[in-house]
């Protein structure tokens, strides 16, 4: 009993040692446990708040996912211009303008469209620029609605509105069978960077400048057809200028030359005119020659200097008349017609006998005994040749006025039997 006891007690305090131990063993193991988990704590805050920057940046640069009802939709577009109009630093200070002077077929401008235009500016142009030529059957012309376009040409650099050249008129000839009747309106271009300083509320505007309307019907059109287009010689400048010297012509009967000497000071060129129409301009040498002119047929030139700011003097002009035209006739006559030889009994003469040509030029008859020359200039229709043998042979040729001469026909001689 006593031994069950003892064995009892000691297995009580065995158990109780062991669970001691043991509560030692797992309190030291929590506090490894607490200090690591704190370690792996303190990491996952740290990483928490990264993430935490993370996501707050990619909510904050991303697209909103409000939507709006109320959405108006605006379609434009923007661009950069090379250069502004009426940039001053582009502008030569000239402004162009349209007179009132403008018309069709008039008398100084047969067959053509014509408008006047000025240079209102305080310079000169420094360049040419570009005129146009718009129509419409209905209505006129203009900036909103040009219509059909049927000329384009150039406007050549004109001179301030202090000088007396500052006008110019633009000239086009149409064809004039295929031309229709409607309003005709010169336009042209401003030079480039024009500006009007009284009006900067349409720019594009000061761009350009526009004619007078030239009203065209089918009458206009048909009277036109009926007179060949001329242009008239310009007046002469009322500044006195020098002119050409020492005229002279050499002539043919298809041409005729002129030389001249320029003026010295102030010279740009000449302009020419012949029968009052412009024949040749803009020419800086002192001699013209004009081909493929009519025989026996007089012409008129007048010959005006133009000086270096464009005026012009009153002119020189000279009347020449062509030569008569020579024709080279190198065509010989016809032959002689019933040619006939025979001896006149025996004495040795042989006769020979023809009729002339008709030829309007035919001058005389050559006879050949031989194939050499025995007579000469024979007008009449028989000859005679006194010969001592019969074995001759005879050839009657024509001769015209211009010396062409025939071939000739071979005579066969009827001899005397002896």
């Amino acid at each position: 009993m006593r031994k069950t006891i003892t064995n009892f007690v000691l297995k009580l305090i065995h158990k109780r040692r062991a669970e001691w131990e043991g509560s030692i063993i797992r309190s030291s193991r929590l506090r490894k446990f607490k200090k690591r988990s704190k370690s792996i704590s303190i990491a996952a805050q740290i990483i928490a708040i990264w993430y935490l920057f993370i996501f707050a940046g990619s909510y904050l640069t991303s697209y909103t996912g409000a939507y709006f009802n109320d959405i108006e939709t605006i379609e434009n577009f923007l661009g950069v211009a090379d250069e502004f109009p009426g940039d001053p630093d582009e502008w030569d200070r000239s402004s162009l303008s349209f007179t009132n002077v403008g018309g069709f077929c008039t008398q100084e401008f047969k067959g053509k469209l014509y408008s006047e235009l000025a240079n209102v500016g305080d310079e000169d142009m420094e360049g040419p620029t570009t005129f146009y030529i718009y129509k419409k059957t209905q209505g006129s012309p203009n900036r909103n609605d040009p219509g059909e376009l049927v000329h384009q040409g150039e406007v050549p650099p004109i001179k301030g509105k202090d000088s007396p050249n500052n006008k110019t008129i633009l000239v086009f000839s149409p064809d004039l069978s295929t031309m229709t009747p409607g309003t005709y309106k010169f336009k042209a271009d401003q030079r480039p960077g024009h500006s009007n300083p009284n009006n900067n509320q349409d720019m594009d505007r000061e761009q350009e400048t526009w004619g007078v309307e030239i009203n065209v019907t089918q009458a206009d059109i048909d009277a036109c057809k009926a007179t060949p287009p001329t242009q008239q010689e310009p007046p002469g400048d009322t500044q006195t200028l020098s002119e050409i010297d020492g005229l002279t012509e050499t002539i043919t009967s298809n041409s005729i030359t002129l030389n001249w000497s320029n003026p010295i000071e102030n010279f740009a060129h000449v302009m020419i005119y012949r029968n009052g129409q412009l024949h040749k301009d803009n020419v800086k040498a002192n001699t013209l020659e004009d081909k493929e002119l009519t025989p026996s047929t007089s012409y008129e030139y007048k010959i005006i200097v133009v000086d270096q700011s464009g005026g012009k003097s009153k002119g020189v002009s000279i009347t020449v008349k062509t030569s008569e035209e020579i024709i080279v006739d190198n065509q010989p006559p016809e032959e002689v017609i019933n040619p006939s030889a025979s001896e006149q009994g025996s004495s040795g003469k042989v006769e020979l006998s023809w009729t002339a040509p008709v030829d309007a030029d035919f001058s005389h008859i050559r006879i050949y005994r031989n194939d050499l020359l025995i007579a000469d200039k024979i007008k009449t229709n028989n000859y005679t040749d006194q010969v001592s043998e019969k074995n001759h042979s005879y050839r009657i040729t024509t001769v015209d006025t211009s010396g062409n001469e025939s071939s000739g026909v071979p005579v066969k001689v009827t001899w005397q039997k002896e």
